[in-house]
């Protein structure tokens, strides 16, 4: 069994699926109103732990019923939480999603608790035994240093760094990037980030970098030079949030078990899809469901 460990956000997601798309000014009613956990580095764990990964998660959490109510659905799920900070005094962190009718998603973060680990808390008896770290948008003091650890330690690295970091630019994440294997982004990301070009981050030693398109399916390109693109998977989409989470989990899951970037592009694609379909950041699929869909296509 692989074992991943994922640093980044635990929040609260309050998810409202609006029952329209209103105008500017004009008031928006919200067909269904949903609380459960998220955050993308939560939402990969859970993911991977679906497909048949060991999973664990580097995080931090407010001393409140939020915080608690995070931590049981991690564990209920499969997680372990013994690396979970709990500050006393700031509020679990909290997303404020609308989803459109088409699975569109609109995200307000509240960080509050949500970046409390500090470099020196993320020891290498904390990341020993596992096989991968997956790092999602953080304090990139702490990002940065858990990914120097855990190279010296000969975990692989991936990192999937959202729309803020990328939109900070390559400068901004070249210290991370050094120490990383795998780049997810998804288009805008890859245009903020890299230019368009993924020889900028092979020449700070990324060894792959992957686009997530969407319903256009995913592009991995190669240090070789070699690109490779997948198309997506036809589904009705009715909430994207985690799909992204989700396609890097599965990704991850088969690259790290020895198959080829092809199969994995093909692997992650219908994690993404199937999580496209269902309401909730954390309703990503086992792997069961993945393979069950995969065999309608040739592989």
């Amino acid at each position: 069994m692989q074992s991943f460990l994922a640093l980044g956000h635990l929040l609260m997601d309050i998810q409202l699926y609006l029952s329209g798309r209103p105008d500017e000014g004009e008031a928006a009613l919200v067909a269904e109103l949903r609380y459960g956990g998220g955050g993308s580095a939560s939402n990969f764990a859970v993911a991977a732990r679906r497909l048949g990964a060991r999973s664990a998660i580097i995080t931090s959490v407010g001393f409140d019923n939020f915080g608690r109510l995070l931590l049981e659905e991690l564990l209920k799920d499969g997680v372990e939480i013994g690396r979970v900070k709990v500050v006393v005094g700031q509020q679990t962190g909290t997303s404020f999603l609308l989803v459109y009718p088409n699975g569109e998603v609109k995200v307000f973060e509240y960080i509050g608790a949500s970046e409390a680990v500090e470099p020196w808390e993320v020891t290498e008896d904390a990341l020993r035994g596992f096989d991968l770290l997956h790092i999602t948008m953080y304090k990139l003091e702490t990002a940065v240093e858990a990914a120097r650890r855990a190279k010296r330690l000969g975990l692989k690295v991936s990192v999937d760094p959202g729309r803020i970091w990328s939109r900070r630019g390559l400068t901004y994440l070249e210290g991370l990037l050094r120490e990383t294997d795998y780049l997810f982004l998804n288009e805008s990301e890859f245009r903020d980030l890299l230019g368009g070009d993924a020889t900028a981050a092979f020449k700070l030693g990324v060894r792959t970098v992957v686009v997530k398109r969407g319903a256009k399916g995913a592009v991995a390109y190669l240090q070789d030079g070699e690109i490779l693109e997948e198309p997506a998977f036809k589904v009705e989409a009715v909430d994207t949030t985690g799909a992204g989470d989700a396609f890097d989990a599965a990704f991850l899951v088969a690259v790290m078990e020895g198959r080829d970037v092809r199969y994995a592009l093909k692997f992650a694609n219908a994690a993404g899809a199937l999580k496209s379909a269902r309401r909730g950041a954390r309703s990503s699929p086992t792997r069961e469901e993945v393979e069950r869909l995969l065999a309608t296509r040739n592989i």
